[in-house]
């Protein structure tokens, strides 16, 4: 999450955790993976 806006982090985990439940759902964990290194090294969180 970018500075200035940590405001906005509950409603991106909030996002994050039904974009991930839907990757999990449609049977895509290796893309799902893939989705969140790319978040984590643009923005190095979790």
């Amino acid at each position: 999450m970018e500075q200035g806006k940590a405001d906005r982090y509950d409603a991106a985990v909030n996002w994050l955790k039904k974009v991930k439940a839907a990757y999990l759902q449609l049977g895509q964990k290796a893309e799902w993976f893939a989705y969140r290194s790319q978040l984590e090294a643009a923005h190095g969180f979790f």
